[in-house]
C-alpha cells in the first residue's frame, strides 16, 4: 500500500487523480480513481527516485499536472504531464535550480500552472506555459516566506499564497505578477476569516 499525497478532482467529477508513494520500496505513482465506481481505474508508474505531491487537473479534464522533488539529493523539481485518456505518462517538465516545488494550481482558463513550494524559503514562485509544457519564468513572492498552501480564486485573478509562520495571507494577480493585499492571519499554518 502506498502514502496519499496529493489530489485533483476532473472537472466532471468522473474521476481524481491520486499521487502516492510506496513504502517501502519509494516508488512513486499516480492513481485514476474512477469516481462513479470508487474503484481504482489505472495506476501510472512515475520515475523512480521522486515524491510525487501536488495535483492540478486542466480544465478540459485531459492533462493532469503532477509536481515532484527529489526523494533523497538532487537540485531539480520536475512536473510530470498525465494523459488521462489515455492512462500514461505524457512528458515531464525539469524545473531547474530547484529541488522543493511540491504545490501546483492551475488557471481556469488552462494557460499556466503555478508552483511553489511550502518548505522552502526561496521567495520565487515558478509558472508553466501548459500550451508548450515549460518554464514561462519565476516570480518573485516580495519577500516573505514560503507559503504552506497555495489556493486560486475559482475566477483567475487571483492566487491567495497562506505563509508558513501565520502572517497575513498574501494576493497575488497572475495577470501583472504582483502582490495585491494581505488577508490578516493568525497562528501558523491556521488562515483567519475576515
Amino acid at each position: 500500500p502506498g502514502q496519499a499525497i496529493g489530489m485533483d478532482v476532473t472537472p466532471d467529477s468522473r474521476f481524481a487523480v491520486v499521487t502516492e508513494t510506496a513504502t517501502p520500496p519509494n516508488t512513486p505513482y499516480a492513481l485514476l480513481i474512477d469516481l462513479t465506481t470508487f474503484k481504482i481505474a489505472s495506476k501510472i508508474n512515475l520515475p523512480l527516485g521522486i515524491v510525487p505531491d501536488g495535483v492540478a487537473i486542466t480544465p478540459d479534464g485531459l492533462f493532469a499536472y503532477i509536481a515532484a522533488t527529489p526523494y533523497a539529493e538532487g537540485s531539480d523539481s520536475t512536473v510530470f504531464v498525465i494523459d488521462i485518456a489515455a492512462r500514461s505518462l505524457l512528458t515531464s517538465i525539469v524545473i531547474p535550480g530547484d529541488a522543493n516545488l511540491d504545490q501546483l494550481v492551475m488557471t481556469p482558463d488552462g494557460v499556466s500552472a503555478y508552483l511553489a513550494s511550502d518548505f522552502s524559503s526561496n521567495n520565487v514562485i515558478r509558472v508553466i506555459d501548459i500550451a508548450t509544457n515549460t518554464l514561462a519564468f519565476s516570480a518573485r513572492t516580495d519577500g516573505f516566506i514560503a507559503p504552506l498552501q497555495m489556493a486560486l480564486h475559482p475566477d483567475g485573478t487571483r492566487i491567495y499564497l497562506v505563509p508558513r509562520d501565520g502572517s497575513p495571507t498574501k494576493m497575488r494577480h497572475p495577470a501583472t505578477n504582483q502582490n495585491s493585499g494581505n488577508i490578516p492571519g493568525g497562528e501558523p499554518g491556521r488562515m483567519v476569516p475576515g
